[in-house]
């Protein structure tokens, strides 16, 4: 990504840097998404939209910090993700992704995705109906591109990824032009994505590796134990009572947490409430209740230990919190 914000045609470039991971996560319309900021610091991250006419984007997205993000399966689209930075590697559905690898999500599939700190990724979103028009010219395509109702699959091809990254510059290079007008958007777009379809249909006739994402023990015990918590953290006061209520042995659970949010379980149970207790903050809690009385409704009864964990994590004081939230009503009430 460019180190300064792109500034164009805002029918076609949008480009925004945030400092809330939550309004980012907000940023991807048509998709269900949330985001748990795993490490500790203040969130800096950035989001750029490239729209190439009505069936064709190009969504790259930026996170100074480690984040869980659950990212609901859009219908009607699929999408073509590539790692950017060429040393850091993603984690989709618990299979470890690296730079060197592609995916290919069809509609409606749910993504569960860990990003490293400072890790950067791009998604091409192509409309499904369209994209089986290109797929028709391209006859080793025709199979992965009709499993609308199948999980994500991962091709691992250096040079398919690295062409894919280079595709995608040349695209928003040509559409932030100040005087490109969204007919030749549409154009690059259509141009752009014949480019991809050809470049992926060679490299699967030359017998490229393709695989499904597939789960891993480990990390369905992640999954059942993070649904555990999410759903009944209240309950949840020791790793014992997690062992009871996940059914799954306790040397088990810390192995799943470790490998995948590099968090035990009860740390991991601490990151959530502090969430909870964030986003409290940020709706607009009314004023009549303290920072304190909504602390303890997410369990933590020690003030000063709650503001020091609090700022460890977000970088900011839950004042602070509070505060922005307040502005951010009053700016746009």
């Amino acid at each position: 990504m460019p180190e300064y914000l792109l500034s164009a045609n805002p029918q076609l470039i949008l480009d925004q840097q945030y400092s809330d991971f939550d309004e980012q996560a907000q940023r991807l319309t048509g998709h269900d998404q949330s985001y748990i900021q795993l490490t500790p610091g203040a969130f800096s991250g950035r989001f750029l939209s490239c729209l190439l006419g009505p069936h064709v984007s190009i969504h790259i997205e930026h996170c100074n910090q480690s984040l869980e993000q659950q990212i609901g399966g859009y219908p009607g689209y699929f999408a073509i993700g590539v790692s950017i930075d060429g040393r850091k590697s993603f984690v989709f559905n618990g299979q470890e992704v690296s730079p060197n690898d592609v995916l290919i999500n069809p509609p409606n599939a749910d993504v569960h995705m860990i990003s490293p700190v400072n890790g950067s990724v791009l998604m091409i979103a192509v409309q499904a109906s369209y994209l089986s028009t290109f797929a028709e010219f391209f006859e080793p395509l025709q199979e992965l591109f009709s499993r609308t109702g199948q999980g994500i699959r991962m091709v691992r091809s250096p040079q398919l990824a690295r062409r894919i990254r280079e595709d995608v510059i040349q695209a928003v290079q040509g559409s932030c032009r100040h005087d490109c007008s969204p007919e030749e958007a549409f154009w690059i777009g259509e141009a752009f994505l014949a480019g991809i379809c050809s470049k992926l249909s060679l490299e699967l006739s030359s017998n490229m590796q393709q695989s499904p994402i597939l789960t891993r023990q480990s990390y369905e015990r992640y999954v059942a134990c993070r649904e555990v918590i999410a759903q009944a953290w209240d309950g949840i006061h020791d790793l014992e009572g997690l062992v009871l209520q996940t059914g799954i042995k306790r040397r088990s659970l810390q192995e799943a947490f470790t490998t995948h949010v590099a968090n035990g379980p009860l740390a991991y149970h601490r990151i959530i409430r502090l969430h909870l207790a964030r986003r409290a903050f940020a709706e607009g809690i009314p004023s009549e209740q303290s920072i304190g009385d909504i602390a303890a409704q997410y369990g933590f009864w020690n003030w000063s230990q709650f503001t020091q964990q609090y700022r460890n994590h977000f970088g900011e004081l839950p004042s602070q919190t509070r505060s922005a939230s307040l502005d951010r009503t009053f700016k746009w009430g």
